[in-house]
């Protein structure tokens, strides 16, 4: 009985992950290539490293700022998404500093 049910979660989970992955994807790529959201990256860096943070600290609190923007919400992956957000801004701001 386990193992049947075992398998039809599986393949309901599989099913759903087929389906809503392509959307995730593309809305992941969208926030991640947005001019404003690369934006608000940038200056919430500066506020946490005007607040003297660094570090895991700097990006926790960079991260807090855009949800406190509402630009996502508190869910683990847009916190996730947020980091990486504000990951790839932080190191453009350092390329363009040379």
């Amino acid at each position: 009985m386990w193992n049947w049910i075992k398998e039809l979660f599986g393949a309901a989970i599989k099913a759903l992950y087929t389906v809503a992955m392509p959307l995730v994807k593309e809305e992941v790529v969208a926030l991640l290539n947005d001019a404003e959201a690369q934006d608000a990256a940038k200056r919430a860096i500066y506020s946490a490293s005007e607040q003297g943070l660094k570090n895991n600290e700097a990006l926790d609190a960079a991260v807090e700022i855009l949800k406190g923007k509402g630009l996502a919400s508190g869910e683990r992956a847009a916190t996730t998404i947020l980091k990486t957000l504000v990951q790839n801004a932080y190191c453009a701001m350092k390329c363009a500093e040379g």
